[in-house]
């Protein structure tokens, strides 16, 4: 009995010990101060749907880690005079409506970070 209650508190042990790395491991990352759409520029057509990824950069230009991205506030924009052309929901997906040429924005203002805009092209058949 005293080896099973030994082996649960080592592993309780790693476990905290893991988390804890986990902790320090994101603490000590770099942040991120640049962001970018991975997608360079779309073409759709009336009617498609696409998910849109934000990549976010460290200052020596290295890409961030996934979970470094994923954890900032970021938001899409359209311009207000290109919302019947197509728009982007809060998660990214941007939606083709009509035939047009609109620029797409990412940007977490909590951090004050702006993607430069890609060009999405929506074309009839």
């Amino acid at each position: 009995m005293a080896k099973k209650k030994y082996t649960i508190l080592v592993a309780a042990a790693v476990l905290l010990f893991a988390a804890a790395g986990i902790i320090i491991t994101s603490a000590l990352a770099e942040p991120v101060i640049r962001l970018e759409i991975a997608e360079s520029s779309l073409e759709l057509r009336p009617g498609d749907s696409v998910q849109l990824h934000a990549k976010g950069y460290t200052a020596d230009g290295e890409e961030a880690a996934e979970e470094q991205t994923k954890n900032l506030p970021v938001r899409w924009r359209v311009h207000a005079d290109d919302l019947y052309i197509c728009t982007v929901d809060d998660s990214g997906i941007l939606s083709a409506l009509k035939p047009g040429v609109v620029n797409v924005q990412a940007y977490c203002e909590k951090e004050d970070l702006f993607s430069r805009p890609i060009t999405v092209s929506i074309k009839e058949d």
